[in-house]
């Protein structure tokens, strides 16, 4: 089975963003990943740069320096604008045309309302906790790393990633 791993992060500084297409042919420990790398187009060359080297593991920390090394083969990184719509289980995001994606609350298939499902995974590196929502879009095209994702499991999580 095909592991896929999308990651949008994000950085104060003036919220510019930078994130992955990751698609590996089997189990994510056996490596032989590819990757895709986008990164704010707002972002100037020195903050580039700077998300280059945290987004490669050259920075140092977790999750980053572990994840690279299952990638065998990484695509010339993307500089496009990214756009967030944060709002909890109902949250998107625009990666240039490269990716979009919009999650919605979990509906109960009885009655139709909305669930709140938390996820607790108390020695995860990606995140500890997280709500669980549904993928109501999810689309990348990122030439060899495209697909669409609709109404499959996603989370919705806080991150922060210290060196």
């Amino acid at each position: 089975m095909a592991h896929q791993h999308r990651q949008i992060w994000q950085r104060q500084s003036g919220w510019l963003g930078a994130g992955s297409r990751v698609r590996w042919p089997k189990a994510i420990h056996e490596g032989n990943g590819t990757a895709a790398v986008f990164v704010d187009e707002r972002a100037t060359p020195e903050q580039r740069k700077a998300l280059l080297q945290i987004t490669s593991g050259k920075a140092g920390g977790l999750p980053f320096e572990i994840i690279v090394t299952t990638f065998s083969k990484i695509l010339e990184p993307q500089f496009v604008p990214f756009q967030f719509q944060l709002n909890g289980r109902n949250s998107g995001v625009t990666v240039g045309n490269a990716i979009n994606v919009a999650v919605e609350p979990i509906k109960n298939p009885v009655t139709g309302e909305p669930e709140s499902v938390r996820i607790e995974h108390s020695t995860g590196f990606i995140f500890k906790q997280a709500e669980c929502v549904s993928a109501a879009r999810m689309n990348v095209n990122a030439g060899e790393l495209s697909f669409t994702w609709p109404n499959k499991a996603a989370f919705v999580t806080e991150v922060r990633y210290h060196n």
